[in-house]
């Protein structure tokens, strides 16, 4: 007689649904912390599923390798990024205001631990065959970020070139202001360095080239 399958059992995809809904998100809030707190080279899975208070099993549930691990947290650092700019005060006002704005969203996400654990990825695995996976995720996220700026920035008359540009300016300078904050918690004049950043960002998509 031919076996068939118990009623009882059920598919993975069925499972999912009896587990949590925050279980996996738990699991990426957990690794963020161990990496901004100990670094990302020495978190090992054991210490992992101790601060996210979950069994090894349900993160290779969740996450079927370490690539799956970095991947979820590189596209929740950008999804977040988006949800950031996806304010409607960037979409009123002269040019000096909205990227005054953009600059200050984005120095308020630069101190995240969440960022600071994605460039530490990002840095460690930059030679590294998983980094590949990253840049692919990167680029796509990229592209909607420039599709949004786009929009903030309507009436600017530069080219996407030129746009980059001026973006990866104020970028790799909240980046360095970031790291100068860490060796000076109490640094003197941040505002006055941020409205800099945001006056040389203006001029450049005033004066591209």
């Amino acid at each position: 007689m031919k076996k068939t399958q118990s009623n009882n059992v059920i598919s993975i995809t069925q499972a999912k649904n009896f587990i949590p809904v925050n279980t996996r998100e738990k699991i990426i809030d957990a690794y963020v912390e161990l990496i901004t707190k100990q670094g990302f080279a020495v978190t090992t899975h054991k210490q992992l599923a101790e601060k996210a208070k979950v069994c090894s099993s349900t993160i290779y549930y969740h996450f079927g390798s370490k690539t799956d691990l970095y991947e979820a947290l590189i596209k929740r650092a950008h999804k977040k990024f988006l949800q950031l700019i996806d304010n409607e005060y960037l979409f009123s006002g002269d040019l000096e205001d909205r990227v005054s704005l953009l600059v200050s969203l984005s120095w308020h996400f630069f101190q995240s631990q969440l960022h600071m654990a994605t460039l530490e990825i990002r840095m460690v695995t930059r030679n590294d065959q998983i980094n590949s996976s990253i840049s692919a995720i990167t680029e796509y996220y990229d592209k909607k970020r420039l599709q949004r700026l786009r929009q903030i920035l309507i009436g600017v008359d530069v080219n996407d070139r030129e746009l980059w540009e001026a973006l990866a300016y104020a970028h790799i300078s909240l980046i360095g202001l970031s790291y100068e904050c860490i060796r000076k918690p109490r640094m003197a004049n941040l505002g006055g360095f941020l409205r800099r950043i945001s006056r040389n960002t203006v001029k450049m998509l005033k004066s591209p080239g």
